[in-house]
């Protein structure tokens, strides 16, 4: 439409140029208002429209948060999630002066469902390697079961790691594993701590010199 007013200016001679450019301004100001009023149109009524819904779209998202929460709490409890950490343990004994360095193996039930540990070892190239825990009053018995929050320890000694390390990982300490695994079949595994690792690392230093 502008491009037709603009070919007609151009078809005017002088006398009547002003004319016709007061004749384009008045059809700009009349398209302008027009616009303005179907977007104020457009923008009130929908605003009206869509806001009679609203307190429905607000209790349907409530009701379907809370239903992802009762379902993700339903899920988690029947799951178990057990961490393993290890760490260098100095023990005193009674009536005994010399204070021996230990590696100990924390097993922590971190779910509602209880968990019962079968038992737990060295991890290395998908297979397991099975150690037994040592009646010394401190670590715990295996076969256990933990409740949510509960833990079980293992205390063993330097060597039975790094006899675990030259004999079925290559003499590899870094990527030692330890796993635990349940009733259910399920393996949990990780790797040893910075700490266990220097502790390691001296141990076969001090052997190989």
């Amino acid at each position: 439409m502008h491009n037709i007013l603009i070919d007609s200016v151009k078809a005017l001679d002088s006398n009547h140029l002003i004319l016709a450019v007061d004749s384009i301004k008045n059809h700009l100001v009349t398209d302008s208002s027009s616009v303005n009023n179907t977007f104020l149109w457009w923008s009130w009524d929908n605003w009206k429209f869509f806001n009679t819904f609203a307190p429905w779209l607000s209790a349907i998202g409530t009701l379907t948060v809370a239903y992802l929460t009762y379902r993700y709490i339903i899920r988690t409890e029947k799951i178990i999630i057990l961490s393993i950490e290890t760490d260098v343990s100095l023990l005193q004994f009674v009536g005994i002066n010399y204070i021996p360095q230990k590696i100990s193996i924390t097993v922590t039930n971190k779910n509602m469902r209880k968990a019962t540990i079968q038992h737990f070892g060295f991890y290395i190239n998908g297979l397991t390697y099975q150690l037994i825990p040592r009646a010394d009053g401190v670590s715990s018995i295996c076969p256990i079961t933990l409740q949510d929050g509960e833990s079980a320890i293992y205390v063993m000694d330097n060597l039975d790691f790094i006899e675990a390390i030259n004999k079925i990982n290559n003499g590899q300490v870094e990527t030692l594993k330890v796993y635990v695994k349940t009733s259910t079949g399920k393996i949990f595994t990780n790797k040893i701590s910075n700490g266990v690792i220097n502790v390691l690392k001296s141990e076969i230093a001090k052997v190989k010199g």
